[in-house]
């Protein structure tokens, strides 16, 4: 069949979206260390557990993620971990951010580019940003496929950087 069956639709701003998403865990040069692939519908708050157990992080590590993962359960789950939560605080619908909520939140988003950074350059060096697989395993597998040749084609820099420092 031509239509992916696993695949879903979501609402990103004013624009429909067909496909899946990708839930990247990075350490704190942006290299990646755990990914998990998911169709597009899927809440973010119920994959950030799963996509920090994989990269296997050491013990008061703070884990930062933007809002998408914001839940008390997350905040629960990273505690049971002995991690620290790093997640951006969300406004509620009648609720606005508190003065030292919204000081964490910018606080974090000025180390969270790094994340963004390695989404981007997947996206500008290996020309992705597409599904070519029909199927949520070969496209995950093609997710780790990016992710291995972008970590590869990071490392030297950052061997250089450290030889220098």
């Amino acid at each position: 069949p031509s239509v992916d069956t696993e695949a879903a639709w979501i609402k990103k701003g004013n624009k429909l979206r067909y496909g899946y998403k990708k839930h990247v865990c990075t350490d704190e040069e942006g290299m990646i260390l755990n990914i998990v692939t998911t169709a597009a519908n899927e809440s973010d708050i119920v994959h950030l557990l799963d996509t920090i157990e994989g990269a296997k992080l050491k013990e008061g590590a703070r884990v930062q993620a933007d809002k998408g993962y914001a839940s008390q359960s997350n905040r629960d789950g990273l505690k049971a971990k002995k991690l620290k939560s790093g997640i951006m605080h969300k406004a509620s619908r009648n609720k606005k951010l508190g003065e030292w909520q919204a000081k964490f939140n910018k606080a974090i988003s000025k180390t969270r580019y790094r994340i963004e950074r390695t989404h981007g350059g997947i996206k500008l060096w290996f020309k992705t940003g597409a599904c070519r697989y029909i199927g949520l395993d070969k496209t995950h597998t093609q997710h780790l496929i990016e992710s291995m040749a972008y970590n590869i084609y990071r490392a030297p820099n950052m061997v250089f950087k450290k030889a220098c420092a």
